[in-house]
């Protein structure tokens, strides 16, 4: 598996964002990150909360699923092979490379400026599409509601309050806290 790598000083950045200090203390802090760090750092919490197999696999509901979470379709090549088959490292890269493109294009359908959101909301709200989809996330109409609003504090009790957040809990109470975190 490819790694990322960032230099200490771009690590510290990342984690040295003091949560006591205002919101724009913390907007310059999250501005001053580099092009491209967002989609690293959605890959890396991706790759925790959906985990990286480089073969076939059944997921929790017994579907044939390879790489970072990603569903094998008919249209994959991957369709129909056994169990346990291997997936090269450059193809697992592909196939989350034009899933996250998804994910982040459903997004920005879902919210029109997502692009102006901080990264931590645009990390959230990316991973949860990644997760659910768009059309199953566009049902979770008060919380993207309260992140259109810039509500963090509410859109963070929203997943709370949510089907999800009995299905997974400990990954949807991390989007919970990383959006409460912005207020």
């Amino acid at each position: 598996m490819a790694t990322h790598s960032r230099s200490q000083e771009d690590q510290h950045r990342i984690v040295s964002i003091d949560e006591s200090k205002p919101i724009e203390a913390r907007q310059v802090a999250i501005q001053v990150s580099r092009p491209g760090q967002m989609m690293e750092r959605l890959r890396q919490l991706l790759e925790h909360d959906e985990g990286c197999v480089y073969e076939v696999y059944l997921d929790h509901l017994g579907k044939e699923t390879c790489g970072i979470g990603h569903l094998i379709v008919p249209f994959d090549k991957e369709f129909g092979w056994p169990v346990g088959s291997p997936v090269s490292e450059e193809r697992v890269n592909e196939l989350f490379n034009k899933d996250v493109t998804i994910a982040i294009s459903d997004a920005k359908w879902l919210i029109d400026d997502f692009d102006e959101l901080p990264e931590e909301a645009q990390i959230t709200v990316a991973s949860l599409c990644f997760q659910l989809g768009r059309s199953r996330y566009s049902k979770f109409v008060k919380h993207l509601a309260a992140v259109k609003a810039r509500n963090w504090t509410a859109a963070a009790n929203q997943l709370r309050d949510s089907k999800l957040y009995k299905q997974a809990t400990n990954r949807t109470e991390r989007h919970a806290k990383r959006l409460e975190a912005l207020d």
